[in-house]
């Protein structure tokens, strides 16, 4: 097993058919009208989500609703997640390039209409070649036109029963059931980032409700005043994008990275390597259905044999 969560679990399996290993998804189904309601939204977004292609985002492959499970076929990749580097403050250095890869990675999705909705440490591995990728887009969401009417927008709340997400690593809006954007996304990138450079939390506190009331209610302390490395300027970035108001905060990861860059000019350093995107190969046709669902036999038989679990590095969780 890769990860567990309230929503399911990620194991490690083999594709027979395609000889690659993948990172299998499997949805709880606990019965119940809510609960179909919440599955056939994911099913839809993992759908849309699949159709993101970007070298940043860990690629969906398939969704399958085989009636009693909902399964979601997803690249494996290989690295450790950004949660294992949290441990100390990250050398101002390393943070330009790996936040520029995160917020260009974000940017990828947001062009196709869609918010991850749970943006964290966790959901951001680090591979060998030190490239960022974004995990999980199981409970991604199609984004609302900013300024739709109630007739024309879905809210969290409308797609999902209860809020989706990581409580410490959720906007204000989403906690209370508001309209969710990209602002959305930004402000969780924002207590990421503020985490790579202090090595702690904004709002951290042992109680859930505490830091309920802290995101909802205070401003966290400046990034530069507990990482002298941290100049004004990056640190005024951050500030942003943990704005209370989603109208305070960046309106798009374009801006929030055209910010970056400016801070890291003010630093006298370069916000990385400038983007550059390879023509993406087209993906391997899969099976049609059926013989899709018949293959995934494979599992759980391949599982242990395959990869012993010794092996596997935790590339996945929910």
């Amino acid at each position: 097993m890769l990860g567990s969560g309230g929503m399911g679990e990620v194991l490690l399996a083999f594709d027979t058919l395609l000889k690659r290993p993948v990172a299998l998804k499997r949805m709880r189904d606990e019965g119940g009208q809510d609960a179909a309601e919440g599955r056939a939204a994911v099913l839809q977004e993992a759908r849309r989500a699949s159709r993101v292609n970007d070298r940043r985002i860990a690629a969906i492959y398939d969704v399958l609703d085989l009636g009693d499970e909902l399964l979601i076929v997803m690249e494996y990749v290989e690295g450790e997640t950004l949660r294992r580097r949290l441990g100390e403050p990250m050398p101002v250095e390393a943070f330009w390039d790996l936040s520029r890869q995160c917020v260009e990675a974000l940017a990828a999705a947001h062009e196709q209409g869609l918010i991850h909705r749970d943006v964290k440490p966790e959901n951001l591995m680090l591979t060998r070649g030190r490239e960022i990728k974004i995990l999980d887009f199981g409970i991604a969401r199609r984004m609302p036109r900013r300024g739709a009417g109630p007739a024309e927008s879905t809210t969290t709340t409308e797609l999902y029963p209860g809020p989706a997400g990581t409580p410490q690593y959720m906007a204000p809006e989403a906690h209370y059931g508001g309209s969710i954007d990209e602002r959305s996304d930004i402000f969780s990138l924002g207590v990421v980032f503020y985490e790579m450079l202090t090595a702690q939390h904004p709002f951290a506190d042992e109680s859930n409700e505490v830091v309920l009331d802290r995101i909802m209610n205070r401003a966290p302390r400046p990034a530069s005043e507990l990482n002298p490395a941290v100049n004004r300027a990056l640190s005024g970035v951050i500030e942003r994008m943990l704005a209370r108001d989603p109208a305070q905060r960046f309106d798009s990861c374009a801006a929030v990275r055209e910010a970056l860059l400016a801070a890291s000019r003010e630093s006298g350093a370069a916000l990385g390597v400038p983007e550059t995107r390879p023509v993406p190969a087209p993906r391997a046709t899969p099976p049609k259905p059926i013989a899709r669902a018949a293959a995934l036999g494979f599992a759980l038989i391949a599982l242990v044999a395959a990869f012993p679990r010794s092996a596997v590095s935790r590339s996945c969780r929910l």
